[in-house]
């Protein structure tokens, strides 16, 4: 059997589409008021003889089409009753939807020559108005009717305003305007929720019945009636994301797994920025939240469903086989090219598009030697922290064997290795907070649905946050849950490090007194790390270097000012390390504070000779006006410069006398 494309069933939806609403409108054409009977039709003598010869009975006994539709549905809701219970005080016992509800806003097509002459004296209307005033024959039944669809490109003929409306009934009502068509959609309502945080274990979260809970109940509901197996229910999910897709996937369908996993934001005001965000939302899962009165603003987005993420990232490997790294930032640059992205976010779209590239090469890496079955979700099992950081940093090495700077001198210097290496990572997506979002309860309920937080912005200290689970045997309790800390930075040029670490006590990330839960009596590593002492990571990504830097020494040769950074002297700083020298409380939580320099390959795993240009173009398109001009040239950026939009000390010293003044412009602009 071959299988018919998408393509072949939009055709037969629309040819089927036509044909009913052409035979509704010969029926029904004279009808004014949805609520209007139809008329009988004229029947001439070829058709009462058509019909004496079918049936043997008196063409007048023979019902209209209106009473025939009638006792169709009361038929069917009397099967529909006798077969499942059906609860007698809700008034709607049966919903009819049309799917691609937009095939509808069409025109009839013009009649050709020789066709009846009483359709040319029919007032023209367009399909969904014959619809509805053919269904207006049920209006006192107990149906309803609804018209569904995902695109927007004809949201003004589902909806009129009062004034410009072509059914009566838009007319007679009080209101000018009529409500926008678009329904507020059910989001995270399976009936287990809300869920007992402390009853899962890793193994447990990552399983495809747990994670098709989250989000639209499209998929948990058809589990739950035994439409999908759990093994198939991620091919479904891969193939709503991208239809229609085996290893050719278009840049639509790139751009959707992309999405999904990174958080684009797309540039306001912009066509085709505009036009894509609408392709995404009729054919690849994009939801939209909310839309103006006026129909002329959509607000859309990815929310956090952690199974299209599982399926998003699957697609990518699926389509690239270990390059999707490179595909990846390149989509991405393409777009901040043609003007799609808005360029407020790109130091922190960067830093998303790294971490996840990281996490998801640890997840391959870790999966491919365990020898696990390849249907199973293992993007959502999650990666020990050691192999996160390993996949993500050259200098791996270096960073496990840190030591945290702020244990006293009665605490135990552990290195990070010791400490958090067999921790747990996971994070298939990032989820957008508008709340503070920083406590380590926030970094739990985070944890169960595989997402990290993007914290609200201009959030003090944190611009995303990563959480790790401690321990992976037991239950994924609040109490072992910590975090990676991180601070994203567009700085052209290292300056003081100070104030660039990030103390969880200032966001309030741990407890003040934890309560840990009955699972908790014993340790919680084999280190025996008490629950109010659990360590966490300060990352640090300064990503603004344009140019190779120098390494870390793990010692200053000098005392620095805030022993929680190194900083090299007379050499900016790539990557730098806690030292030892700090001394605070014993039960102070043991941060290990790391600061990355520069995004390139001398620092980054993902960033090679092929896609290094992509990520320069992306920090410097986040200049604004001058780091998105096309032409690069001095003479270019300089006349530019001169038009006064953004002021630096070259620009001042045209028109005025600055004295003292010697500094270099590139050495003080800072771009994010």
């Amino acid at each position: 059997m071959v299988a018919q494309s998408p393509r072949f069933h939009e055709l037969e939806r629309k040819r089927f589409y036509k044909s009913v609403v052409n035979r509704a409108d010969d029926l029904a054409y004279t009808m004014a008021e949805p609520q209007a009977p139809l008329k009988r039709r004229k029947t001439t003598s070829s058709d009462s003889a058509q019909r004496t010869d079918t049936t043997g009975q008196d063409p007048a006994a023979i019902p209209d089409e209106a009473t025939m539709a009638k006792k169709a549905y009361r038929d069917l809701a009397g099967a529909l009753a006798a077969a499942i219970a059906v609860d007698e005080k809700y008034p709607v016992k049966v919903i009819v939807y049309f799917d691609e509800a937009h095939e509808f806003a069409i025109a009839p097509q013009p009649l050709e020559s020789g066709a009846d002459n009483t359709k040319r004296n029919r007032p023209e209307r367009l399909f969904i108005d014959i619809l509805c005033s053919s269904l207006g024959v049920f209006a006192a039944e107990e149906m309803m009717f609804l018209l569904l669809s995902t695109t927007f490109s004809f949201m003004d003929q589902y909806s009129s305003t009062g004034s410009t409306a072509r059914l009566s009934r838009s007319i007679r009502g009080r209101s000018t305007v009529e409500h926008v068509p678009i329904t507020e959609l059910p989001f995270d309502c399976h009936p287990s929720f809300p869920i007992d945080g402390t009853k899962y274990s890793l193994d447990d979260t990552s399983k495809a019945e747990f994670l098709a809970r989250f989000g639209r109940p499209l998929f948990w509901t058809l589990m739950a009636a035994g439409g999908l197996e759990k093994h198939n229910i991620l091919r479904f999910a891969e193939h709503k994301l991208a239809p229609g897709v085996n290893y050719r996937p278009t840049a639509t369908d790139e751009t959707a797994a992309i999405d999904l996993l990174v958080m684009l934001d797309y540039a306001p005001s912009h066509a085709a920025a505009e036009s894509l965000q609408e392709e995404l939302i009729a054919g690849h899962m994009r939801t939209v939240a909310s839309v103006s009165q006026d129909r002329r603003t959509i607000y859309s987005g990815y929310p956090s469903e952690p199974l299209l993420a599982e399926a998003a990232a699957s697609l990518l490997e699926s389509w690239y086989r270990g390059a999707s790294s490179n595909r990846i930032v390149q989509r991405v640059s393409e777009h901040y090219s043609n003007g799609l992205l808005s360029l407020g976010d790109v130091g922190g779209l960067v830093a998303r598009i790294l971490l996840t590239i990281g996490y998801q090469s640890a997840c391959r890496k870790e999966f491919s030697e365990s020898g696990a079955d390849e249907s199973e979700t293992y993007y959502s099992k999650g990666c020990k922290l050691k192999t996160f950081l390993q996949c993500t940093f050259v200098e791996s090495s270096r960073i496990l064997a840190t030591e945290a700077g702020n244990v006293g001198p009665d605490g135990r210097p552990t290195s990070l290795e010791s400490a958090l290496g067999d921790a747990i990572v996971r994070f298939t997506h990032f989820s957008k907070w508008d709340q503070k979002g920083t406590s380590h309860l926030d970094a739990h309920s985070s944890f169960l649905r595989g997402a990290a937080i993007v914290c609200k912005t201009n959030q003090k200290s944190v611009d995303i946050i990563i959480p790790i689970l401690v321990r992976t045997e037991g239950k994924a309790c609040p109490h072992v849950i910590t975090a990676i800390l991180v601070q994203v930075k567009r700085r052209k040029q290292e300056e003081s490090l100070n104030g660039l670490s990030i103390d969880e006590a200032e966001i309030d990330f741990f407890p003040k007194e934890p309560s840990p839960c009955g699972c908790c009596s014993g340790p919680l590593t084999s280190h025996h790390i008490e629950i109010s002492r659990l360590p966490y990571l300060s990352l640090v990504l300064d990503l603004g270097y344009e140019r190779p830097q120098p390494y870390f020494r793990l010692r200053p040769s000098t005392p620095v000012a805030n022993p929680d950074l190194l900083k090299v002297s007379k050499a900016p700083t790539s990557l730098t390390t806690r030292s030892q020298s700090a001394s605070r409380d014993a039960r102070t939580h043991p941060r290990y504070a790391i600061y990355v320099g520069g995004c390139s390959p001398e620092q980054f795993k993902c960033v090679n000779g092929g896609n290094q240009s992509d990520y320069r173009r992306l920090l410097r398109l986040g200049g604004g006006v001058i780091g998105g001009h096309a032409r690069r040239s001095s003479a270019h950026i300089k006349a530019v410069k001169e038009l006064s939009l953004s002021r630096g000390y070259e620009e001042t010293e045209r028109w005025v006398k600055v004295p003292g003044n010697s500094e270099d412009e590139d050495q003080m602009e800072e771009v994010g």
